[in-house]
């Protein structure tokens, strides 16, 4: 990216080193300013360290132009790879899209919205002349955003990395097929690429065209399980049966249902009562499952407490993978901050109340005996003294 781009888009860098403190601190901000707009962490005993530091800066504007908070891309292989301004309370990475600020007049011109996943792809697709592109800010898509862009545009393509987690994407978005009069589709690009590597090796025309030619998300859903099944076997047809039905999962109070029943009836060579029948115990264990992770997560937060960004540890850990291991599954750098130490049963806290009256009560004994003692001998040695004068 040249001077201008990089101008055009607002973009900075964050040298950290405490840089952006000071600078702020000079400008007349205070500490808790700093910390509530999440450019600052605390280091304990009234110190501050920068949260963002070696960092290409890409700022976040709401729908208005406002600027609500900032995203870091690392410079190098440290991780995470980006990290956002935590939530804040104008910030919400699952209300919020980058760029939208840009292209929300792009996407009423054409009636479409195109949905990315970093900060460079959104960029390059506004620099290949692609114009209504947004990016999502760490999340899949949600229903959140789907509610903005129906607000702009009826039509949403959502292009993936051609990788596993772009197909997961793919099939998390289902559930919003049926929203507002919604026609979701979307691309995947060839050989893992994003869609600034695809606009580099191919250009900006050929992107549009697979854009222009994107297809609806349920018929790509379908094609993958198929193209993941061998579907020639009984084995092969039952697992890809089982998969489908998990996926049309949070549709199974749709109007629609047996038109999905259909369709995955006709993709898999089953007749519609097979499918309809197997529908409800699959449904079942999926429910159950949701369930069972529910109370796994409530479980979790109970004993562990509140999860807490690895860049905000006292003393902030720039590599996440050092503490939370090289799965990048701590999404974006993330540990579980030990909680409160959990209270006992009723029971056992009763028993350890009674022995430490029991304790007492002894104690309280003992003084008594040692003072009646004290009190005894000092009364037979002033009789003492009484009797010894008389004699005199």
């Amino acid at each position: 990216m040249g001077g201008d781009v990089c101008r055009r888009y607002c973009l900075g860098f964050a040298p950290g080193r405490n840089m952006l403190v000071a600078h702020l601190s000079q400008a007349g901000f205070t500490p808790q300013e700093m910390i509530d707009a999440n450019v600052a962490v605390s280091r304990g005993r009234g110190q501050l360290a920068d949260r963002f530091y070696d960092r290409v800066m890409f700022p976040i504007f709401d729908e208005q132009g406002h600027n609500i908070a900032f995203g870091g891309r690392i410079m190098g292989d440290g991780q995470p790879k980006y990290l956002n301004t935590a939530e804040t309370s104008v910030f919400h990475k699952k209300r919020n899209l980058y760029g939208f600020n840009w292209a929300k007049e792009f996407i009423v011109a054409q009636d479409t919205a195109i949905v990315v996943e970093g900060y460079t792809d959104c960029i390059a697709c506004w620099e290949a002349g692609i114009k209504n592109v947004v990016a999502t800010l760490g999340t899949a898509l949600t229903e959140h955003h789907v509610k903005t862009l129906t607000r702009f545009a009826k039509r949403i393509v959502y292009m993936f990395d051609g990788d596993a987690a772009g197909q997961k994407a793919a099939r998390r978005a289902i559930q919003f097929i049926e929203q507002d009069s919604m026609d979701l589709r979307c691309v995947v690009l060839p050989d893992g690429n994003d869609p600034m590597e695809f606009i580099t090796a191919h250009g900006g025309q050929e992107l549009q065209a697979r854009i222009d030619a994107a297809e609806p998300l349920m018929d790509f859903v379908y094609r993958s399980l198929q193209e993941s099944s061998d579907i020639t076997t009984p084995g092969g047809r039952a697992k890809a049966l089982e998969d489908a039905l998990t996926l049309i999962y949070p549709l199974r109070d749709s109007y629609m249902i047996d038109t999905y029943f259909i369709q995955i009836a006709d993709l898999l060579g089953l007749d519609l009562e097979t499918v309809r029948a197997s529908s409800g115990r699959v449904f079942r264990d999926v429910a159950k499952r949701e369930d069972a992770e529910r109370r796994r997560e409530q479980q979790q937060t109970q004993r562990n407490g509140k999860v807490i960004p690895c860049a905000e540890q006292q003393p902030p850990f720039r590599d996440c993978a050092e503490r939370c291991g090289e799965s990048g599954e701590c999404g974006g750098g993330q540990k579980i901050q030990a909680a409160e130490p959990q209270k006992r049963p009723f029971a056992v806290e009763r028993r350890k109340a009674e022995r430490q009256q029991e304790k007492a009560e002894a104690e309280a004994r003992r003084k008594a005996e040692r003072r009646a003692a004290k009190i005894e001998s000092q009364l037979i040695s002033a009789g003492g003294q009484i009797l010894k004068r008389g004699l005199l």
